[in-house]
């Protein structure tokens, strides 16, 4: 084909509106062809709507497709593999990128049999007009670009739901933390307590395995809220919840039960342990000193202890009422003192 020639088209397809892509903007394609000459006529005709890359054979090809490709042009009749193998071989890599059968030899390749075959996005004879050719590689591409645009989407719409799947997951288990967490101290609440409480009966029954609870009360508590206030007071349950906290050992439960209380549950735990366990807490109490912006202040604690086995019938109520009546007497007894 003349330049002349190639010029006069190109004008054309200007006037018809088929030169719809800025040469910036070029969308690539790929020719594959064992006829040098027929690679080179078609890249010349189509180089000023397209980046083109020529194969010379379905071997090359199948080493140079990729996702940057938006549409193939594949010749059928090809010696080494003819465009069938190549076309199953891109299938199989590629099942979204439009293949266009182009071949000189439609009698031998009915359109209608290559179709229900492989199913290709279009079918173009080699004697067919520019016109024909070009406007199928332009539908090939708008249904490339749409089928990219929705894998996009997809894409983007896969990471939000991650990202908001995460952020559930987040605040799930914040809310969980919540359920069972004093919001003042960060150690666990009344709630979870008794509830793990209600687990340790259980197992203390069935198998006999001992344990221990035990009621805290800081000793006159009010007196550090009249004095310096009660944001000081918070600051003082604060510290103390953590620094219980610390004294536990790894199968202990600590939480705050309501106001200055506090309870210990000892997993596995007879009354003797129970007992020497509760005179570490409070010896550890009675020397640890707390840092406020008004100053250091030191507390006491009465401690009261109930055990599984001494309390019967072993119910939640039972054994709390036992170790709180415990921590009372030590209160009565002159604070500062373990009852059991």
């Amino acid at each position: 084909m003349s330049r002349d020639l190639k010029k006069f088209i190109h004008e054309i397809e200007k006037q018809v509106g088929l030169d719809e892509f800025p040469s910036k903007d070029k969308p690539t394609i790929m020719i594959i062809d064992d006829d040098k000459q027929v690679l080179e006529s078609l890249s010349y005709v189509l180089s000023d709507f397209y980046n083109i890359i020529l194969c010379q054979g379905g071997d090359e090809a199948l080493n140079k497709i990729d996702d940057s490709i938006y549409a193939i042009i594949l010749d059928i009749r090809m010696e080494k593999m003819d465009g069938f193998e190549v076309f199953k071989s891109i299938r199989q890599r590629f099942d979204d990128l439009p293949v266009i059968f182009y071949t000189g030899f439609q009698d031998i390749y009915d359109p209608l049999d290559v179709w229900n075959k492989f199913n290709p996005f279009g079918y173009v004879a080699k004697g067919s007009t520019f016109t024909v050719l070009k406007s199928t590689l332009d539908s090939a591409i708008a249904y490339r670009e749409k089928f990219l645009e929705n894998k996009r989407l997809f894409l983007e719409l896969k990471e939000l739901n991650q990202e908001l799947e995460k952020k559930v997951q987040e605040k799930t288990r914040e809310l969980e933390r919540l359920v069972v967490v004093d919001e003042l101290t960060g150690i666990y609440n009344r709630r979870y307590f008794k509830s793990r409480l209600e687990y340790l009966i259980s197992i203390s029954k069935r198998y006999l395995i001992p344990f221990c609870l035990t009621f805290i009360d800081l000793d006159d508590f009010k007196s550090v809220n009249d004095r310096f206030g009660h944001q000081i007071g918070d600051d003082v349950l604060k510290s103390i919840g953590s620094y219980l906290s610390s004294l536990s050992r790894e199968t202990d439960t600590v939480a705050r039960y309501g106001g200055e209380e506090f309870v210990f549950l000892l997993e596995n735990t007879d009354k003797d342990s129970g007992l020497r366990f509760a005179h570490r807490i409070r010896d550890a109490v009675e020397g640890f000193e707390i840092n406020t912006s008004k100053g250091m202040i030191s507390l006491t604690v009465s401690i009261g202890i109930a055990c599984s086995e001494e309390v019967q019938p072993l119910t939640l109520d039972s054994i709390i009422a036992l170790a709180d009546q415990r921590m009372y007497w030590a209160k009565h007894k002159g604070k500062n003192r373990v009852q059991g």
